[in-house]
């Protein structure tokens, strides 16, 4: 003999959260079945939320307009902080000093989080320059980190014009 899943009860213990705002997750708790039967039960009831909003699209539009031109563009901020925009070549032999290299306990926002080695293996740790102000990177793995995808597949030393 077969259990129903969605007993009369069920149903209406499913309506009566759903119309009190609970999220699927919690209906599913309360009902004793998956969230995602939860959510397929909803659909075929055709059930939809009121969404009460507090504030209108119109009036975030301008707040994030502000915070947008208060902070400078990435790029802007590499070019201003870098000592020379010149392309850099991403050759893979290029060799960070042991001295330099940080282990992931190490890093602070001070120190270059670019990753060196595979993660999990006993030579992996990250580069340890100097990062610029407000990124990640040192200057040198910034240019690579925030370098357009066209310059990233263009080999060095060839322009196009």
């Amino acid at each position: 003999m077969t259990q129903e899943t969605w007993t009369t009860n069920r149903v209406d213990t499913l309506k009566s959260c759903f119309e009190a705002g609970m999220s699927m997750r919690e209906i599913a708790v309360r009902i004793g079945v998956s969230r995602n039967a939860v959510i397929g039960k909803v659909n075929r009831l055709k059930l939809k939320r009121i969404k009460v909003r507090s504030r209108s699209v119109d009036e975030r539009r301008p707040r994030l307009r502000r915070r947008l031109l208060k902070s400078p563009p990435i790029a802007s901020t590499i070019i201003e902080q870098t000592p020379t925009t010149e392309p850099i070549a991403l050759e893979e032999n290029f060799v960070i000093p042991q001295s330099k290299r940080v282990s992931l306990f190490e890093l602070t926002e001070a120190i270059c989080h670019w990753p060196i080695g595979t993660p999990g293996t006993d030579d992996f740790c990250f580069c340890g320059g100097h990062a610029l102000t407000g990124l990640p990177y040192c200057a040198r793995h910034s240019r690579l980190a925030y370098m357009p995808a066209a310059d990233r597949r263009r080999p060095s030393g060839v322009s196009h014009h």
